[in-house]
Formats: C-alpha cells, structure tokens, sequence
C-alpha cells in the first residue's frame, strides 16, 4: 500500500512540473479537465488553457471566477468551462483576441439569472438588460463552442455595448461616441440559446467574416440580430417548443433581424437555416441586393 501512494504521488508530481504554465482560474478548479476531455484541436496544449473554476449557483463568486478566466487567457489560448449551471449576472468582457471559449463535454449552462428575475414592470426592465445578460466579446477571432445560454437578456454580444445602466446613458451619445471594437472573424457554432430575448446581437465593425453555424435557438424572442461586419448564419435551428418560456413576452419576435448598423450589409448570408413557430420569421432592413437570403424555411 506504501508503495502504491509513493507511485501515485510521484506521478501527481511529474503532472505538475510538466505543465508549469497551467492556470486555474478560481479556488474550485479541479485537475480532472483533462486535455483529452476538453480540447478538440490537438495544436492547442494543455499549457494555454485556462479553466474556470467549478460552478457555485452564486452569482457574484461565478460571474468573478469568469471573468477571471477571460482576463488570464493569453492570445491563441482556450478557456475551458467546468460542467454544470453558472450563474453569471450582469455579464462577463472577454477583450483578448484568438481565444477559444469551450463548454464541458458533460454540459455548461450559462444562466443570467433565475427565470423569475424577468417579471419585471416595463420601469423596471434595465435591471433585466444589465443584470440578466451574458458575455460581451470585444476582440477578434474569438471562437464559442458548447456552452448552453438560458434565461438571458443578451446571451453573446459582439463588438461595442453598454455594460452598465450609467454607462448606457451617454454611450449613444454625439458627445461620448462608443469605442470602436472591430470584432471581426468569431466562429460561434454548436450553442445552444434556450429561454433568452436575445441569443447573438453581432456588433462588430471589423471586415473579416464571422460564422454563426449549428447553433440551437428554443424559445427565444430573437435568435439574432445582424447589424455588424460581414457575417454568414448558416444550418441553425431556431423554434418555439413553448411561448410562455419566452422571458418577458411570452411569445417570439422576429427570429432574425438585419440592419445595416455602421456598414452596408456587404457579406451577409443567412441560409440554411430551419425557423418555427414564428410569425415574423425574418426582419431586413437594409438596401436591395445587399443581404443574402438563402433556402430558410
């Protein structure tokens, strides 16, 4: 028996110095994220991953351990959520480009809050938007891939947004402008958006084309709304399985919405796509021929 605990005790040894650069974010963090479990892209190494501590159901120790992820990665690293139900709050800024975002194989569900956070009275509604929300993603070439969204004003915005009631009062404004995040090239695929208003608001202003690919939108009043730089919105599947699970409204909007916002709608592709249970499927405005509308049904 000695003998064994020496083993095992001098093999967690090896593990540790041969990962020297390993980063854990948060106390909860557990060494059972294994590579083998988490990284799909074999180029990636263990060394460049950052895992978020193990959810707590708190909001404020959760949307902390978070946010200590997205400000510890490196550019070209991965940050690899823990399975189970994070509850994240007001949101979390990740503004490190080349960084992909990760789900655990077993589940990660990002909730904003509890569903009864959205019984609210129309005054009452910007405790929701910023209190409800998920991540605002202020870099180039992010990739989210896995995670669950639910019960969440925003669950991901892309390119410049208020964080805050305060700051949301001057941020339009001709005397403060937003900063400029050009947000270009995000790879947003194989999510899921359950019970949220909003599941993307694509922001961005950079020229390189984004991808939002493979996702799934249940009961969500917009799937997405496309205002930003070149972007593609292929093979998603956005339905109604119950109106009532529709936070605040109780019933879907308009499952996809194109504007042009800062540019002219150059690149935009939105095809393949399976929509129901919405009346107003798609809402463009934008000028003729600028918005590709492809076999969605």
């Amino acid at each position: 028996m000695r003998t064994f605990y020496y083993l095992l005790f001098s093999g967690l040894l090896f593990f540790i110095f041969l990962l020297p650069a390993e980063v854990y974010a948060g106390q909860n963090s557990r060494i059972e994220h294994s590579s083998e479990n988490v990284l799909n892209d074999t180029s990636i190494r263990l060394s460049d991953t950052i895992f978020v501590a193990l959810p707590t159901g708190k909001r404020k120790t959760d949307r902390k351990n978070i946010q200590t992820a997205f400000d510890a990665v490196q550019p070209g690293g991965v940050v690899q959520f823990g399975q189970g139900i994070y509850l994240l709050g007001a949101g979390a800024r990740l503004t490190v480009p080349d960084v992909t975002v990760l789900g655990h194989p077993e589940g990660t569900i990002i909730k904003g809050c509890n569903s009864d956070a959205f019984e609210v009275e129309e005054s009452q509604i910007g405790s929701v938007v910023f209190g409800c929300t998920g991540f605002y993603i202020q870099a180039e070439r992010q990739t989210i891939r896995g995670l669950t969204f639910e019960y969440i004003w925003h669950a991901i915005v892309v390119g410049a947004y208020p964080t805050t009631e305060e700051e949301a009062s001057t941020f339009w404004s001709s005397e403060k402008n937003p900063a400029i995040y050009p947000a270009g090239w995000q790879l947003i695929e194989k999510n899921t958006f359950r019970s949220v208003v909003n599941g993307l608001r694509m922001l961005g202003t950079g020229d390189e084309l984004s991808v939002v690919r493979n996702n799934k939108f249940i009961d969500v009043f917009h799937a997405i709304g496309i205002y930003g730089g070149p972007l593609h919105f292929l093979g998603n599947r956005i339905t109604v399985a119950n109106p009532e699970s529709v936070p605040l409204c109780c019933h879907p909007g308009s499952a996809i919405l194109v504007s042009p916002g800062p540019t002219d709608c150059s690149g935009y592709v939105v095809a393949e796509n399976v929509i129901k249970g919405y009346p107003d499927p798609i809402y463009v405005n934008s000028e003729p021929g600028s918005v590709i509308l492809v076999e969605d049904y």
